[in-house]
């Protein structure tokens, strides 16, 4: 390779750099894309990616090959590093919002899709609103995605490759990162012109003749923005393929769901629409979905890289998690944690920033105005949930890389009845040791005992939940109903012999990860604002007193039956519409299912409605499951508590012989006990409570 005038490395470290460069070079001739017609997709936006994640995780391969501890890294090597993986964090970020505003404008097509199965007037209104819908959220934009032009253009500023002194190592590492740094802006300015629809936005980086990677580089930086703005001369308007494809189907539909269909033809162009509509809504999603995971790919390899270099500077600085409250440290490591991360976050456009205090020990984080303070070990990452009593974010700990959730209690202490809200919530988890319930992992003890009003707990982050998923075009089939119904029935076994009701259960209680794994949420993040007597049983709807555990079975027959419609069973708006839908279900009570009534003022509300005969489950939903789960259904949705299948018998039915394992279904060892529900019981009573259990979870804290 050719070196600047003045330049001299060792045969060993020209190797490492030649490697590393020869690698990049190869990997930037895989992805050129062979015709105009692959740039501006999904599919190589994909590669793309891929690429960047390649090229990072190179770079980590290179620091170890170089045998260059951070110990002995310059103050500006850190700096750069540092700086520039805030800025990454923030581009993945951009992107992951505006993957996630089109995956919201896919749903606009979902229901178009629906609305043009049948031809029918009221249809093709709703289909013209689902269409004025698309358009019209397409035509929004994405103010998270304008902040971080200026964020490139502050990369694209320091660029030049720095100029290393007495420091063989520091030259290839230097010059390796410059490498990694331009395909990096590159590849995003492609991502910004492709989300953003501008051309403008694209970049022209010119790199020096002497990186081995410079030819390939420059081939591929011509090809893809050439072909960019060829596509539209006038550098205002780019399309991802993708939906341009939508678009092009869309703005046929429209007119012939405007005007309605009047002849044969019509019909058939409309059947040839909504089919080739149906696969270009596939295609764009299938694609979002794989560029999402590369994303979120990428901002791994960038967060777990920072980290990892933080972690070995807490080492070098030896303040961390050591209970020392000096900060008299040589150099830069207490200095630059100062600046960890300034970067916009939150999923609503919220700035965290953090500062260390108490001796290194916490870091105060500031989340759309609401200060967090919580042990150093916690990176802050996202706001995912408010709620009257407190708000969430996902944090990662560096020490383990664990992501976890964690909630902040406000004046917990305020009044009796918050603080005792606050026991009973984070008591709950701790008690429930049980693989299908999210559980409390820590309680963040206060830098100083007299100032303890907040609370900061930390819990189980999961992927996603089951409403989530019911509002998803993820398909579900028969092995899903089994996998997930038997996790729950397995956690309701657990909570029931703790003598504890869900009260009612919904589906956005049901978390859900990757692996199809499942934990049922009781009170820990805020729910969203969902009609609960959806899910409430008969019994329960009618202020019956002596609650049973068979109102969860209920529930969870609500569930089922939402899986297998993609919608809500009983979305009623009051309590007369409720029993209505049920009653249209399952039938109307005759007088030996009413029973367990002990009033007959709920005897006569009942009677008032409209009979219906039971409707045949197997007609309501046909080819949407096993006649096992339909069997399960029916035995779930009775009317009398009394009658209603029971958790055991569920999870001895037949259906789940596939996957049942005995051994696993456990019982809590004793009942609950909620002692502190007692009248004597006073606030600092609980947050005495609330800090013992605070210093049993981290013995090794000592206080300040």
């Amino acid at each position: 390779m050719m070196l600047p005038k003045g330049s001299s490395l060792s045969p060993k470290m020209l190797d490492l750099l030649n490697s590393f460069e020869e690698n990049m070079a190869e990997r930037l001739r895989k992805i050129k894309p062979p015709g105009k017609e692959d740039i501006l997709c999904l599919t190589w936006m994909r590669s793309a990616m891929e690429l960047l994640c390649e090229i990072h995780a190179d770079i980590k391969v290179l620091i170890t090959s170089l045998e260059l501890p951070v110990g002995d890294w310059e103050d500006k090597w850190i700096d750069v590093y540092l700086d520039n993986s805030v800025k990454l964090l923030d581009i993945c970020i951009a992107f992951s919002s505006e993957i996630s505003r089109l995956k919201q404008g896919h749903l606009f097509l979902r229901c178009l899709l629906h609305d043009l199965e049948s031809a029918s007037p009221k249809k093709f209104i709703q289909a013209r609103s689902s269409l004025d819908g698309w358009k019209q959220h397409m035509a929004s934009k994405n103010p998270r995605l304008d902040n971080i032009f200026s964020v490139m253009d502050s990369l694209a500023q320091t660029l030049d490759l720095p100029k290393i002194k007495n420091s063989s190592k520091g030259k290839v590492l230097m010059r390796a990162m410059y490498g990694v740094k331009v395909v990096t802006l590159f590849i995003c300015s492609v991502f910004a012109a492709a989300f953003s629809g501008s051309a403008k936005k694209l970049m022209d980086l010119p790199v020096p003749e002497t990186c081995l990677w410079a030819q390939a580089f420059l081939d591929l930086q011509t090809c893809v923005n050439s072909e960019i703005r060829n596509s539209d001369p006038d550098n205002v308007l780019v399309f991802l393929k993708e939906v341009e494809s939508v678009d092009s189907v869309v703005r046929k539909v429209y007119p012939i769901v405007q005007d309605g269909v009047e002849n044969p033809v019509e019909a058939q162009v409309l059947q040839k629409s909504k089919s080739d509509l149906e696969k270009a809504a596939g295609e764009l999603c299938q694609g979002l979905e794989l560029v999402a995971k590369e994303v979120d790919g990428f901002f791994q390899v960038v967060l777990t890289g920072r980290d990892a270099l933080l972690s070995n500077l807490r080492l070098v600085g030896n303040v961390f998690e050591q209970g020392e409250t000096s900060l008299n440290v040589q150099g830069p490591p207490v200095r630059r944690l100062v600046f960890l991360a300034m970067a916009e976050y939150g999923d609503d456009g919220g700035i965290l920033f953090v500062t260390p205090t108490h001796g290194r020990r916490y870091n105060q984080w500031s989340v759309n105005g609401n200060l967090f303070e919580v042990y150093s070990k916690y990176f802050l990452l996202r706001l995912i949930g408010r709620g009257d009593n407190g708000i969430v974010c996902e944090a990662q700990n560096t020490l383990t890389s664990e992501r976890v959730a964690i909630k902040k209690i406000s004046n917990a202490f305020g009044n009796i009845y918050d603080a005792r809200r606050t026991l009973h919530e984070i008591r709950f988890l701790l008690d429930m040791d049980h693989q299908n319930f999210i559980t409390c992992k820590d309680i963040i003890r206060p830098p100083q005992r007299e100032n303890f009003e907040d609370v900061y707990y930390v819990y189980d982050l999961m992927d996603t939940n089951l409403h989530q998923i019911i509002q998803s075009s993820q398909p579900l089939t028969d092995d899903h109903y089994r996998c997930y119904l038997y996790q729950i029935l397995r956690g309701l076994k657990y909570l029931h012999s703790a003598n504890i009701l869900c009260r009612p259960l919904k589906p956005h209680m049901v978390c859900l990860n990757w692996d199809h794994k499942l934990k049922i949420v009781c009170g820990t993040y805020s729910m969203p604002n969902v009609a609960t007597h959806w899910y409430q049983a008969p019994e329960v709807l009618l202020n019956c007193s002596g609650h049973t555990p068979a109102i969860d079975i209920w529930s969870l027959g609500c569930i089922l039956g939402e899986m297998m419609k993609r919608e809500p069973l009983f979305p009623g708006r009051d309590t007369g519409q409720q029993f209505m839908l049920i009653t249209e279900l399952i039938g109307s009570p005759d007088d030996a299912s009413l029973g367990f009534l002990r009033s007959n003022d709920q005897r006569r509300y009942l009677r008032q409605f409209p009979r219906y005969q039971k409707q045949q489950f197997s007609a309501r939903f046909p080819n949407t499951a096993a006649p096992g789960a339909l069997d399960l259904l029916e035995r779930m949705l009775v009317f009398d508590p009394n009658r209603r299948i029971t958790v055991n018998e569920a999870l001895c039915h037949p259906y789940f012989a596939p996957c049942r394992d005995i051994n696993s279904e456990l019982v809590c060892p004793k009942p609950l006990a909620f002692d502190y529900e007692h009248p004597t019981v006073t606030q600092e009573n609980i947050k005495e409570f609330m800090w013992r259990m605070s210093v049993i979870l981290n013995p090794n804290l000592h206080p300040l």
